[in-house]
C-alpha cells in the first residue's frame, strides 16, 4: 500500500488530529513570533505583504503545521506496527519450533485429536509406539486406528470411550487398564490421559497422552508371583535393602513376629526385630545381615538364637541371610528366611535328656566291667594267656571306647543344660600343654609324628581356671592334631601373651578338613567325611564340648585348614576367665 493510499485512507484521522494539533500550533507560531528580530528579513517581509490572503499570511502556517503533524503521527504509527508485526511473526515462529523440539523430545506419547477425533497432532513418541510413520496418521480416525478392540479382542464402541467422552462433556480422564493397539497388530497395556481443548468456551478436540506400561506390568506380575511364593513358603521371610530398611514380608513372618508389614515397611530391620543369643538374653545377636551383605554370601545363625515378638514373648528360631544380587553380580539387598524351632528344641531337650539320662545309667556297668577286665588282663584272678588274652584286650578296648563316648554324652549333655561347674584353680597353661604333649608321646611315635611346645619363658602368667576342663580342650585338639596326621608328619604349639589374652596355637600336617564340611566342624556329631575315611573310631563330640568350654570362659576359637596340606586350631583365653557356677 502506498503512502498516499494510506492517508487518503485516513483522511478522518488526519482532520482530527488537525484539530487536536492546531491549538498547540497556534501557541508555537505566537511564540516563534515574538522572535521574528532574529529572523531572516524574507520570511518577515513575505508574512507581512498588503495582500488580502497573506495579508495575515500566519493564518496559513496555522493550517498547515496541523496538517503535517497530523500525517507524520500517522506515519509514525504504520512504521511502529510495521516492525512489532515483523517481531511478533519472529517470536511466534522461534516458540512455535521450540514447541515442537519439545514435543518430538517427550518420551511420552502425544496426540491432538479434532472434534470428529481425527488425528491433528502425532508426536514422534505415539507414532513409534504405535508402528505407523507420523505422516500415516494424520487426518485417520483415531478409534479405527488403534482403539478399535478391547484387551480380551472384544469389538470396542467409539461411543463408549472415554476419549470420546472427554470431548462430549469436555471433563479429563485418566485410564490405566486399556490397551492400545499396533499396526502390525499386537497390543501393549497403556495408562493415558485425555484432556479437553477448547476454543472460545467450546470444546474443538481432545489431546491424549499416554506411555506404554509393559515393563510395569510386567515387574507387577513378577511382584505378584514372588509374593505368591512367599506366602506359600513355610517360613518367614522379609528382606531389605543396602540401608537395611524392610521391603518385603511374607504373612509367616507376621504370625512370627505379630508384625505387619504396614509397621515394619521402610524401617531399620534391627528397630522392630529382636534377635537374642539364647545363652546372653541381655546381648543382641551379632549384625548378620551386615555381614552377609558385606561378604556377598549366605550368612547362617549357628548359635542359639531368640526372636523378641510383639507381645514380648521369645522363641527359638534357626535363621540365614543371604545377599539378593541383580543380574550383573550387583548386591541389591538381603533376603532373611527364619523359622520358629520350639518343636525342635522341646524334641533336642528330650533327647538330651535322654542320653543323660542313658549315660548316668550306662556308667556304672560299663565302669565295673572297665576293674573286672583289668583284673583278669593283670592276672589278680589267675594267668591269662593265648587267644583268651586277646579277645579280653578286645573287649577292654571297646570298653574304653564306650566309656569315652558315655563321658562325651555326659560333657555335652552338661553343656546343654548349663550345668557346667567349675572348680577354680590357679592353672599354668604351659604346664597343661607339657603334660598332655607328654602322655601323646608313644602315639606319636608309633606314627613318625614330632611333637614340639614353643612358647615365651616366664611370659605367660597363672590363670584361675578349671584345670580338668582346660586339660579336657588341650587333649581334644591335640588328640585331633595326631590321630589325623600323615606318617612322619608334625605337631607344633605355640603359646603367646597378646594384651589381656593368652593365645595358644596348635598346627599339624595332616589331612585338612574340607572346605565343604569346615561350616560344621563345631557342630555335635560331625565328623568330617575324610575323618571318617581315615580313622572310623570317634563321635564327633570333642570339638563341640572344645567350643563350648572355651566361650563360656570369654575365648574364642577358630581355624585355617587345607584339605590335605593341614589344620592350625587357634584359641585365646582370657588372663581372667569367666566362671561357670564357680566354686573355690
Amino acid at each position: 500500500m502506498s503512502w498516499w493510499t494510506y492517508l487518503w485512507q485516513n483522511r478522518l484521522k488526519i482532520i482530527l488530529l488537525s484539530i487536536i494539533f492546531y491549538f498547540p500550533s497556534f501557541e508555537i507560531l505566537k511564540a516563534a513570533w515574538s522572535f521574528q528580530a532574529i529572523l531572516p528579513s524574507e520570511i518577515i517581509s513575505f508574512f507581512s505583504r498588503p495582500e488580502p490572503f497573506l495579508n495575515h499570511g500566519l493564518i496559513f502556517l496555522y493550517l498547515v503545521i496541523p496538517f503535517l503533524f497530523s500525517c507524520l503521527t500517522l506515519f509514525l504509527a504504520r512504521l511502529t506496527r510495521k516492525k512489532r508485526g515483523s517481531f511478533s511473526k519472529g517470536s511466534l515462529e522461534k516458540c512455535s519450533l521450540q514447541n515442537e523440539l519439545i514435543l518430538a523430545s517427550v518420551g511420552e506419547g502425544i496426540l491432538g485429536l479434532d472434534h470428529s477425533g481425527r488425528h491433528i497432532f502425532v508426536n514422534p513418541a505415539a507414532a513409534r509406539m504405535l508402528g505407523y510413520e507420523v505422516e500415516e496418521l494424520m487426518g485417520r480416525h483415531s478409534h479405527d486406528t488403534w482403539h478399535r478392540l478391547r484387551m480380551d479382542g472384544q469389538l470396542y464402541r467409539y461411543e463408549d470411550c472415554p476419549i470420546y467422552q472427554t470431548y462430549v462433556d469436555g471433563v479429563a480422564r485418566c485410564v490405566a487398564n486399556e490397551v492400545f493397539w499396533r499396526k502390525d497388530g499386537t497390543s501393549f497395556p497403556v495408562e493415558y490421559t485425555s484432556n479437553p481443548v477448547y476454543e472460545k468456551g467450546k470444546s474443538v478436540g481432545v489431546v491424549i497422552n499416554f506411555r506404554d506400561i509393559t515393563s510395569q506390568k510386567r515387574a507387577e506380575e513378577n511382584r505378584s508371583r514372588v509374593e505368591a511364593l512367599l506366602t506359600s513358603i513355610g517360613d518367614g521371610v522379609f528382606a531389605v535393602d543396602l540401608n537395611g530398611r524392610v521391603t518385603l514380608m511374607n504373612s509367616v513372618a507376621y504370625n512370627l513376629t505379630g508384625y505387619t508389614f504396614a509397621e515394619v515397611q521402610g524401617k531399620y530391620y534391627a528397630d522392630v526385630f529382636k534377635f537374642l543369643l539364647e545363652k546372653d538374653q541381655d546381648s543382641p545377636y551379632p549384625p548378620f545381615i551386615e555381614e552377609a551383605i558385606k561378604a556377598k554370601t549366605i550368612k547362617t545363625i549357628i548359635e542359639p538364637t531368640l526372636l523378641v515378638r510383639k507381645d514380648g514373648t521369645k522363641i527359638p528360631i534357626s535363621d540365614s541371610a543371604a545377599p539378593v544380587k541383580d543380574s550383573h553380580g550387583n548386591i541389591l539387598g538381603c533376603i532373611v528366611v527364619f523359622r520358629d524351632t520350639t518343636l525342635e528344641r522341646e524334641l533336642e531337650k528330650a533327647k538330651d535328656e535322654f542320653l543323660s539320662v542313658a549315660a548316668h545309667q550306662m556308667r556304672t556297668p560299663l565302669g565295673n566291667m572297665r576293674w573286672n577286665l583289668e583284673m583278669l588282663l593283670s592276672g589278680d584272678l589267675g594267668q591269662v594267656s593265648g587267644q583268651f588274652r586277646e579277645v579280653l584286650v578286645q573287649i577292654y578296648q571297646s570298653n574304653q571306647r564306650l566309656i569315652r563316648l558315655v563321658n562325651g554324652l555326659l560333657h555335652v549333655s552338661r553343656i546343654d543344660q548349663n550345668k557346667i561347674k567349675d572348680e577354680l584353680r590357679a592353672v599354668n597353661v604351659i604346664d597343661v600343654f607339657k603334660d598332655v604333649m607328654k602322655e601323646m608321646e608313644y602315639e606319636g611315635k608309633s606314627k613318625g609324628i614330632s611333637l614340639t611346645l614353643k612358647f615365651p619363658e616366664g611370659q605367660i602368667p597363672d590363670i584361675t581356671i578349671d584345670p580338668q576342663r582346660l586339660r579336657d580342650v588341650v587333649q581334644n585338639l591335640l588328640s585331633n592334631a595326631v590321630k589325623y596326621n600323615r606318617l612322619g608328619g608334625t605337631v607344633t604349639v605355640t603359646v603367646a601373651l597378646l594384651g589381656e589374652f593368652i593365645q595358644a596355637k596348635i598346627s599339624d600336617t595332616g589331612i585338612g578338613i574340607p572346605k565343604k564340611d569346615q561350616a560344621e566342624v563345631f557342630t555335635k556329631f560331625f565328623r568330617a567325611t575324610n575323618a571318617k575315611m581315615s580313622q572310623t573310631e570317634g563321635t564327633g563330640l570333642g570339638l563341640y564340648v572344645v567350643k563350648s568350654y572355651i566361650e563360656g570362659w570369654g575365648g574364642e576359637i577358630f581355624f585355617e585348614s587345607q584339605e590335605g596340606s593341614g589344620t592350625t586350631f587357634t584359641f585365646t583365653l582370657p588372663l581372667k576367665p569367666k566362671p561357670s557356677n564357680s566354686t573355690n
